[in-house]
């Protein structure tokens, strides 16, 4: 039996230990908003404070959390087993972090191009600039979310989740796993994450390892970053015509395109397994 399934484990345990930490992760992040708000008064700008706020995320989740990772260890050393960080499964991460990116890019395009995502107040004349702001501000963004966030977010939803709901087959905690994944986030971003979440689902239990979903994660919040710190893309339409939802439909195709490319990407049977390995 593998030491990461929730084979051992009743359906109501289960459900009892998803939702103790659904219940940490929800009391972390309302400490977080608490401290941003915090900072924002004291007169720090809302990225920064943003970034630096999120610093308290691992502390609360390392003492609430104490009972679920302490009794799952040596699950979580085999997860992060370095033989399953192999160079294919880091181009494959890789490669499904970026796809996975363009895809949520071509559908910002093809809403705003169609007008499903009209705001009267967010009409402005079209902007692409690319300027970075101090370098600390930068390495700060990616030290929390192309390191912090992927890690944190990994073991609980791939590394905890999935092999818990494995049990009930790969679809359901592939699928259960994306969706728990998805309702931390914003509703402007849950589809993408949820989509992103499938593909990372199937990865890691393909791979039997976190590092691939880690490194996919990190590269797609990477892109993030630079979206929102350096690259400003600024295209909100005044009025929809012809032309706009041209550009609106080679966005859609993108998104088409590059899911397509990431069902491909996690396709190829990427194995983090090795001779003797137990959980093979």
């Amino acid at each position: 039996m593998s030491q990461l399934s929730g084979e051992d484990m009743s359906g109501r345990e289960i459900l009892k230990l998803i939702a103790f930490v659904l219940f940490a992760e929800a009391c972390a992040l309302f400490v977080r908003s608490w401290l941003q708000v915090t900072l924002e008064r004291q007169g720090i700008a809302t990225w920064p404070a943003r970034n630096l706020s999120y610093l308290v995320i691992p502390p609360i989740l390392l003492v609430l959390l104490f009972p679920v990772w302490r009794d799952r260890l040596p699950a979580l050393r085999a997860a992060f087993r370095w033989q399953g960080l192999t160079l294919r499964i880091a181009l494959i991460a890789v490669a499904l972090g970026i796809a996975a990116r363009l895809a949520a890019v071509g559908g910002m395009i093809g809403f705003a191009g169609f007008g499903w995502t009209y705001d009267p107040a967010a009409v402005a004349p079209t902007v692409i600039s690319f300027s970075c702001p101090s370098i600390a501000l930068v390495a700060l963004h990616l030290l929390v979310s192309a390191l912090l966030t992927p890690l944190i977010e990994e073991i609980i939803n791939r590394g905890w989740f999935a092999q818990w709901l494995a049990r009930y087959g790969d679809t359901a905690a592939i699928v259960g796993s994306a969706m728990l994944f998805a309702i931390f986030h914003v509703p402007q971003t849950m589809i993408a994450a949820l989509v992103f979440g499938l593909f990372l689902g199937k990865l890691f239990l393909d791979t039997r390892c976190l590092w691939g979903p880690i490194v996919a994660h990190a590269v797609y919040n990477s892109f993030i970053v630079l979206d929102w710190y350096c690259l400003r893309i600024v295209w909100a339409p005044a009025e929809i015509s012809p032309t706009t939802q041209a550009i609106g439909s080679l966005g859609f195709a993108l998104v088409l395109v590059a899911l397509a490319f990431c069902a491909l990407v996690v396709s190829k049977k990427a194995t983090g397994t090795y001779p003797g390995d137990p959980l093979a």
